[in-house]
Order: C-alpha cells, then sequence, then structure tokens
C-alpha cells in the first residue's frame, strides 16, 4: 500500500475522487459540506497513514461497516439529506463510535436539529419518504429518527471553522484519530480484564475442589502420596484454564 505521506498534490486530486478504504467514515450533507468532508478526509488518511471515505455510491454500506469511527458533518441540510440521515443509521446499527463536528458558519442549530430529528415525518416529510425507501422492511422513519435524536443531540460536537488556519485542522485531526487510539486500547483493557477473571475463576474452583483420596490400605502416606495428590489438583486447575482462555 503506497504511503498517503508521500503522495503528490496531483495524486491527491485523483484520489479524492473515490474510496479505497475506510478506517473513518466522513459523512456529509452533499449539499453544503462535500468539499469540507473531502478535505477532511485527506488530513485524516495522511495522518493514519490509512484510506478514508466520504459516503455516496453503491459501496457505501460496506465501507460503513469496515470503518473504525464515523464521523459527521453538522450543517444545515444535513437535516434534508436523505443519504447522511441514512448513513448514521447504518453507524448507529452497527454500533460505531461516532463524532459530530459543527462547521462553522454553515448554519446547523440544534434546537431545530433536535426537533426534526424527533419527528421526522412531520418535520421533514420529503425527506422522510425518502429516507424510508431506504431503509429495510419493518424499519420506520419514525424510529429512526428517535436514534437520531438520542445519539446526535446526546454528542458534545467538535468545532471546525474551514477559514481557520492549518493548525487548527491539524488539531481537529489529532481529537478525531486519538479517539480510534482510545477505543483500541481500551479494547485491548476489556481483553485483559476478561482472561484476569477466567484466571481467578479458575483458582477460585482448585480452592473448592475436594482433595484426591488414595485408599489408606493401598498406599501408605509418604511424601511421595503428598506429591501426587498435588499434581492430580494442579492437572485440573491447569485443565479448566486451558479450556478457558
Amino acid at each position: 500500500r503506497s504511503s498517503f505521506s508521500t503522495l503528490t498534490k496531483a495524486l491527491a486530486g485523483e484520489l479524492d475522487a473515490s474510496n479505497i478504504e475506510s478506517a473513518v467514515f466522513v459523512c456529509c450533507s452533499r449539499v453544503d459540506a462535500l468539499n469540507h468532508a473531502r478535505v477532511l478526509r485527506w488530513e485524516l488518511a495522511v495522518k493514519l497513514n490509512r484510506g478514508c471515505a466520504v459516503g455516496g455510491g453503491s459501496s457505501t454500506a460496506k465501507l460503513v461497516n469496515e470503518s473504525e469511527l464515523f464521523v459527521v458533518l453538522l450543517t444545515q441540510q444535513l437535516l434534508l439529506d436523505a443519504n447522511a440521515l441514512f448513513e448514521v443509521w447504518m453507524a448507529m446499527q452497527q454500533n460505531l463510535p461516532i463524532v459530530t463536528v459543527m462547521v462553522s458558519g454553515a448554519g446547523y442549530d440544534y434546537a431545530e436539529a433536535s426537533a426534526v430529528y424527533e419527528d421526522l415525518p412531520s418535520q421533514r416529510p420529503e425527506t422522510a419518504a425518502e429516507l424510508q425507501q431506504m431503509l429495510p422492511d419493518g424499519v420506520s422513519v419514525g424510529t429512526v429518527g428517535r436514534m437520531l435524536h438520542g445519539n446526535l443531540t446526546a454528542i458534545i460536537a467538535l468545532s471546525w471553522s474551514p477559514l481557520a488556519s492549518q493548525n487548527h485542522l491539524a488539531a481537529l485531526v489529532d481529537d478525531i484519530t486519538s479517539r480510534i487510539k482510545r477505543r483500541k486500547n481500551s479494547s485491548v483493557s476489556k481483553v485483559e480484564m476478561k482472561r484476569n477473571r477466567r484466571f481467578q475463576e479458575g483458582a477460585q474452583r482448585s480452592n473448592s475442589a475436594p482433595p484426591v483420596q488414595i485408599p489408606s490400605d493401598s498406599v501408605e502416606a509418604t511424601d511421595d502420596t503428598a506429591y501426587v495428590q498435588a499434581a492430580a489438583q494442579d492437572t485440573v486447575i491447569g485443565g479448566d484454564i486451558d479450556m478457558r482462555i
């Protein structure tokens, strides 16, 4: 795989037209935030040295499924973009961590968004009708709207001004990518906790297990006998732990 950090600006322009892979999926309204999303995707790809994706096209579902993190650009037109709302729903179905980014000057209003998500069919009927066509049977727009309300309104958004300096953009990218690292570290910690718990459970079982009884009329209780008893108990403990790891 070619390093993103070594790509020329010309190659960057070619890359911008397609999604190679999706470490981070950037969701946006195609009407007022597509260019912003492409800039952010490029910066994330350089930082991670991996491909990142912007929504759209037949491979969107696959790219969302492959992503480790899902970024939503909050702009006014997001509330009218059925494709973008569908992508957010897919991310929620995959239990992806979601990062919201408020694009300064793009007209996103939290109070308005909260009201729209809470009752999408009546607040945005055309968008709701378009979104319903994308959803699988048995999933209603009203349910999706309430899911959006419960998730997007509860997340503290990062702030991004596209007109600000490169340092501002770099800080945003650092904040987003650090969440991937924290998630990986958290996953490792959970695995270690489960492993330690299994060892502890195995040790508790061994302590409560009855000692191996050796008939007194067949073998005299000697130091060798005690060794056999200990070895028998160790076999039980070891077998239990090996099977559970």
